[in-house]
């Protein structure tokens, strides 16, 4: 018998917004910068390599998309990669946006 394959992707968010979220959400003490992240969502890339800025800017990009839907939160810096977040939380709405998700892959994964 061949494995079958589950789709879990989300209409609402991309891979990399809902690994911002649940990143997030595990970790509530707001100890994530952008640059702290994006080796959490992408454990594969070096860093100080071409695809770990890649992977950086995905992350940021992913973030600002959160920030503008009002479901994450942080302190808006500027370095030597362009700007970035620093103390990022969710919001309220994040949360609830977190645990929504969460409860929807389960629901996919063990229907």
């Amino acid at each position: 018998m061949a494995d079958k394959k589950i789709d879990i992707s989300s209409a609402d968010f991309d891979k990399t917004e809902e690994a911002v979220l649940n990143a997030l959400y595990e970790r509530a003490d707001g100890s994530y910068s952008s640059h702290m992240l994006y080796p959490v969502i992408h454990p594969e890339v070096r860093p100080g390599t071409p695809p770990a800025g890649e992977a950086f800017v995905r992350v940021r990009d992913a973030t600002e998309r959160l920030i503008a839907r009002d479901l994450v939160r942080g302190e808006r810096l500027n370095g030597q990669d362009g700007v970035f977040f620093n103390k990022l939380k969710l919001t309220k709405k994040g949360e609830r946006a977190a645990i929504k998700e969460r409860n929807r892959v389960k629901a996919v994964i063990n229907p």
